[in-house]
């Protein structure tokens, strides 16, 4: 087997960097995907719950509407 020139060997390892580097980036695409979806949800909770609440004093004041 030939041994590879140290420029070879130095090229071969940044294109494996570039492909961790990628994967990286992907991977945090993905997860700031995730926590939008996650924070989205927390928002429609927080604002059903906050509804229900105030449906519930109403009904409890005895509002008719």
């Amino acid at each position: 087997m030939i041994e590879k020139r140290p420029i070879d060997r130095a090229f071969e390892e940044i294109c494996e960097l570039k492909i961790l580097i990628r994967n990286q980036n992907k991977q945090m695409t993905n997860m700031e995907k995730i926590m939008i979806q996650i924070k989205n949800t927390l928002k429609e909770l927080q604002d059903f719950k906050e509804k229900e609440v105030i449906e519930k004093e109403k009904l409890r004041q005895g509002w008719f509407y």
